[in-house]
């Protein structure tokens, strides 16, 4: 089926006027995808040694509280780095879904930020709040989302306000 007029002038301006937020937004789902799983592996990598130290020792401490105290922390530095990989890769494949279901795609980025913030967060016991990257992060998904918005409202309002 073919466009009318009035849904082709409303696509002109999303793309004249939403379309570089919206490019600009999917870099960044990008970047924050490739930071999180560069920073991820590195952290899995670092944390194997500490992981085959627990499971050696295992056998020597028996019950020991505090032991299983080290050993659930290193289970969930383990469980929290296992977020930051998947939430990297679930970043760029949202920047890739992006393209065709913008608003999709930015809910499931903001979610994805959400829970690996409240994991990071309950791992740092606060601390991640301190991060500027944190805070970066965080201003351009809501940059990205509010020209998404607006593109998706304009596609529902009909009116092109050219």
């Amino acid at each position: 089926m073919e466009p009318t007029e009035k849904e082709r002038l409303v696509e002109l301006e999303i793309a004249a006027f939403m379309g570089p937020h919206i490019q600009r937004a999917r870099i960044v789902l990008v970047a924050i995808g490739l930071l999180y799983a560069i920073f991820g592996f590195m952290s899995y990598r670092d944390l194997a040694p500490l992981r085959e130290m627990i499971d050696q020792a295992r056998g020597v401490s028996g019950d020991d509280p505090r032991f299983l105290e080290i050993q659930h922390q290193v289970s969930v530095l383990n469980i929290a780095v296992i977020v930051v990989i998947s939430a990297g890769i679930a970043n760029i494949a949202l920047a890739i879904v992006a393209g065709k279901k913008t608003m999709i795609a930015f809910y499931i980025a903001m979610g994805i930020f959400v829970v690996n913030s409240a994991v990071q967060i309950y791992v740092s016991g606060g601390m991640l709040l301190t991060n500027i990257l944190w805070w970066i992060t965080l201003i351009c998904l809501g940059m990205g989302f509010q020209a998404a918005l607006k593109a998706e409202r304009l596609r529902e309002r009909g009116t092109p306000s050219i």
